[in-house]
Order: structure tokens, then sequence, then C-alpha cells
């Protein structure tokens, strides 16, 4: 009798019966003692029988404070390492120009890419407001930059860099004519604003910098010149830019990997550590944005603001426990469109789509808003593709972008190793720094293997020979229609003979190559 319908799932169907089951002995209880706050306490202090409503609520907390979390973490292992690769410079408000691209070995962050340079600061603005000073529009020519400004809780609230420096702010606001801004922190205000002065306003007084610089040329040939445009990429406090003051000192260098990552020791903490964590943080850092529900939420499973966490049982749950539907999240937050999925149309500006927000900060910490920079990846997780296979991916037409657009070949979330005699480039298609050769009917095609085929015009993306990989798309200052999901990717197809394919490798000048084992 207790249990629901056949067709329920069987989550529905024990949270039917743990709430059944509650109520009768809450009735049994009521009869014996006329009181049930006793039989509440036993039960919320078993995780089994916890009120459903509160370990539902515990769950969506957990989704809702696991980006603050994993930021505050990730700052705080900047903090403990800026001393080993910046020697002698502040760790916050300083700004590193990482100096080169990425290789096979880089483990600082997942899914790196070598299109760009990064600049990354970690900004207090607790004591004084921070300005930021770009170059000027007209002075960056063809080289496309951004500038991305997060707040704690992983929310993009500025991105000045070409796009809204040429057209104005996805904000509303509009950064056209303006190349310095002062971040302010939360409830913060100036009585003047000097001419030529942009403000952002923080919602929270800890913000994270991270800039992407255009490299123009293949291997890195314009690093003289992409080295400063670096350096004219700068960070003052108020006051010393008031009077004309130089820059804070900048530092140059890689980033090395930490030896935890900072998502693993987020995961690793126990319910209680987590949430009192969480509590401590919220103290300097309000919700954004602000969010009374959610407030309420965490205030009914004990957790508040500056405030010690009570210990109760449906917060008393081993590591690993709490995200471990973060992969169930991920597929419900997918976008697909031929076969690549990208993780979130919301990426940046969440809202209060929450689970989006912690997708996005477990998979891509970071990721740049849609209007300057659109992801999508092959093939669906937790798939991947055989690196010793033949595969094409085919554009109708080349990706409509404003600036430009990339394809990066990783194994297991990192750059593949180039084979001997190549560089790094050739598991990587920018159509920037390579000239992309077009399909007599305007098409693109990409050819994924992992030996060079023969050809002066073959679109080669190499791919590790015996082992699983993954694809990831760029598309920088994107066109509407790669925004709105309108352009169709071309899909990830397996080499097979065709009259076409023949016609096309004739146009190129290519022999056709063996196929792999699984295809013959």
């Amino acid at each position: 009798i207790l249990w629901t319908s056949p067709e329920a799932s069987r989550t529905h169907r024990d949270i039917d019966l743990r709430e059944r089951y509650t109520y009768l002995v809450e009735k049994r209880a009521t009869a014996a003692t006329g009181d049930t706050a006793m039989l509440h306490s036993t039960l919320a202090a078993i995780p089994s029988f916890a009120p459903v409503h509160l370990r539902v609520e515990a769950s969506d907390s957990y989704t809702y404070l696991y980006p603050l979390e994993l930021m505050n973490e990730t700052a705080a292992q900047n903090e403990d390492l800026f001393p080993t690769f910046c020697p002698g410079y502040q760790a916050w408000n300083t700004l590193n120009h990482l100096p080169d691209i990425p290789d096979a070995t880089f483990r600082a962050v997942v899914s790196p890419n070598v299109d760009t340079l990064y600049t990354q600061g970690w900004l207090d603005l607790r004591k004084e407001p921070q300005v930021l000073s770009l170059p000027s529009i007209e002075t960056t020519g063809d080289r496309f930059f951004v500038m991305q400004l997060l707040d704690l809780w992983s929310n993009t609230f500025a991105s000045p860099g070409t796009r809204t420096m040429t057209e104005g702010g996805y904000n509303g606001g509009g950064d056209a004519g303006y190349h310095e801004f002062v971040l302010l922190q939360p409830g913060a205000e100036l009585a003047d604003v000097p001419d030529g002065l942009k403000i952002f306003k923080a919602p929270t007084p800890t913000v994270w910098l991270i800039g992407r610089t255009q490299i123009l040329e293949s291997d890195m040939d314009d690093q003289t010149a992409i080295h400063a445009f670096q350096d004219s990429i700068q960070l003052r406090s108020l006051s010393n830019w008031l009077a004309g003051g130089p820059a804070n000192p900048a530092c140059h260098a890689m980033v090395p990997a930490p030896k935890v990552s900072p998502d693993a020791v987020v995961e690793n903490r126990t319910g209680y550590k987590f949430f009192s964590v969480g509590a401590e943080l919220m103290a300097t850092n309000p919700p954004s944005p602000p969010d009374p529900a959610a407030v309420q939420t965490l205030k009914d499973i004990g957790v508040e603001a500056g405030k010690p966490v009570v210990r109760r049982g449906y917060l008393e749950l081993p590591p690993k426990a709490w995200p471990a539907h973060s992969l169930e999240l991920v597929l419900n937050e997918e976008v697909v469109n031929n076969g690549w999925f990208a993780l979130s149309e919301s990426i940046g500006t969440y809202g209060t789509d929450y689970d989006a927000r912690a997708v996005v900060a477990k998979w891509g910490l970071g990721a740049n808003i849609p209007a300057d920079a659109v992801y999508y990846a092959a093939p669906e997780m937790p798939k991947t593709f055989d690196g010793s296979s033949f595969k094409s991916v085919t554009f109708a037409t080349p990706p409509p972008v404003n600036a430009f657009w990339s394809i990066t070949v990783y194994e297991d979330f990192f750059l593949v190793a180039a084979p001997d005699g190549y560089g790094e480039d050739v598991c990587n298609i920018d159509s920037k720094k390579q000239k992309i050769h077009e399909n007599s009917d305007g098409s693109v095609t990409l050819l994924l293997q992992p030996d060079k085929p023969p050809g002066p015009n073959a679109n080669w993306l190499c791919t590790p020979p015996g082992k699983a990989y993954t694809l990831e798309a760029r598309f920088y200052y994107p066109d509407e229609a790669i925004i709105n999901g309108s352009f169709k990717m071309g899909a990830v197809t397996p080499e097979l003979y065709s009259e076409v394919e023949e016609s096309r490798r004739f146009q190129f000048g290519i022999p056709w190559s063996k196929p792999s084992p699984e295809h013959e």
C-alpha cells in the first residue's frame, strides 16, 4: 500500500516510503506522548530518516554553495603558490601575464587553450578600489582580447575587451569609448568620478580577473608584440591612479599545477565542514544575485552567514557523497548541436540557475560568457573518440565569428603531444593562425587522424594513436547564429570511402589513407 505506482522512479518510491513511514511513526509518538519535538530531532540525526524536505534542501544548498567554495579554494591555492612562481610579488592585486602557450605537460588547469595568452589576477577590494587600464581599442588592431571579471560566486559581472569597448557591454552600461575601469567593493561609492573612468561595482570584495589575448601567428612567432600588448594591461590602486603613480608590478610566469586540485579539496570535505566553510564565506561575500529564498533554504538546514553550523545527521555525509550527482547535472544542463554539446546557454550570467552555475564551476570554471566565446565539446560526456581511427568534421560554411574560431584535441582534458617533427599547433586548428582551406562548395573539412595526410591543403588535426581523446571548439566574439545555436556544428564522422570524399581528396591532391581496423 505504501508504494507509489510502478511508473515512478525508485528514488520517488523511496522518498514516498520514507515520508509515509515518518508520518506513521510521528502519529504513533504523538498518541503516546503528545510531543513530536524529540521524535523530529531523533529522525534528523539519522541520514536515512531525516525529514525528506531537509535532505532535499541540503542537496540543493550544496549545489548553491559549491561555486563559492571552489572559487575561494582556487584563490587560496593561488596565494599559497604565488611565492613559488612569482617570488617577490604580492599574491593579491598583482597581474600575472603568462608568457607562453601551454604544452602537453601543462596541468595547472583542465582543457587549456592554445589560442590566447592568459592574464590572471586575484583582486581584494576591501582596502581600496583598483583601476584596470587597458590599451585603447584604436591601438589593438586585429588582436582580440577580453578581461573577464568574476565575483566569488563565479558570476561574470563585466568583460571589458574588444567586444564591449567596440559596441558596448552586455550589461547595458556599454564600455565603448572607455579603456580604464575602477572596481568598487559592494556598498562602496565614488563621490566624484574622474573623466574617462568607468565604474564596475563588484558583487563581492574578492574578484578574479581572467584575461585572454589572441595569438596572431603560429607557434608564438609574434612573441615580442603580444608580450608588449600584455604589458599595456595594468592594475593600480585608485589613489595611485589619481596621483599619476605607476602600475602595480606585474609578474610574467607560467603557473604550476597544485598538488591537490581545488575541486578535489572542496569535494573531500564532509558535509559539516563544507557547510561551515560556506557559512563563513557568506559573511563577507553576500549571495550573488541576492536571493532570499536560497538564504531561507540554507537557514532551514541550519546554515546562516557568519554563524556556526549545528551538527545534524543529514549534514554528516562522507566525502564525495554530495557531488556524486555532478555528471547527472551536466547531462541535464547540456545543449546538444549535431553531436557536440555545450554545458549551458547561461554561462557566466546564471541568475538563479544554480545547477548550471555548479556544473560550469566543476567542468569549466572561468568560462567566458557566450557573447565573448562559445564553447562546444565532442563527444557527449563521458564518451571519447579513438585516436587511431580516421574521422572528419565538415562545416557547411565557415563558422561565423567576429574574431576567430578554433578546435583543439585533448587527452583526458589535457593537450596532446604533437608527433615528432611537428609543432604543437597541429593538434589545434585556429582560423587566424593557420590557413583554413575551403572545399569547392564553400564548406570546410577537418581531418582527424594520427598521421599527417599527404597534400598541401589538408586541414589536419592530429590525434593520439591508440588513446582516447575529446574535442573542444571555441568561437571567439561569435555571431548571433552561434550564440543562439542556429549555426549547425559539423558532425564528427568516420572517414569512410565515398565518391564525394574521393572527389574532395582529388581536389586537394590527397591520396586515400588506409582506414583504421574498426572501419574496414
